[in-house]
């Protein structure tokens, strides 16, 4: 399951997912999530941590995340990013969309811990909301 918010102060995208992640569920999230105004070229944390299992999630899905365009690509060269992962398997999928995505959002980050990828965002505490 994949849950986002639009935090105002500070500006941030949050991202959630929790349990088994598919293809389904990360290109449906995408799709859905570009439908939000208020979601657009604001900085965004990808907090994938509580995620558990993978084995619905392809390289192949992550490719085609890795080829998509921004409607921006002015902003989007600005905008941080963070994704936060545990296990092994979903660190190594996401360096490969960081990799793939390097020219084109060349803020993003992988990171194990909560708190460093908020530091990445410029944001000192986890806001209350978040």
């Amino acid at each position: 399951m994949i849950e986002f918010q639009v935090l105002e102060e500070p500006p941030a995208f949050v991202v959630r997912a929790v349990g088994r992640l598919t293809d389904a569920d990360l290109l449906g999230f995408v799709a859905q999530a570009q439908q939000d105004p208020n979601a657009a070229w604001k900085h965004a944390l990808y907090d994938f941590s509580a995620v558990d299992e993978i084995s619905g999630l392809s390289l192949q899905a992550v490719r085609q995340l890795g080829r998509m365009r921004s409607c921006d690509p002015e902003a989007s060269r600005q905008q941080r990013v963070a994704i936060v992962v545990r296990g092994t398997g979903l660190y190594g999928m996401a360096r490969i969309l960081q990799t793939l995505m390097g020219g084109r959002l060349p803020h993003l980050r992988v990171f194990r811990d909560l708190s460093d990828a908020w530091a990445h965002l410029g944001i000192d505490e986890r806001p209350a909301e978040a």
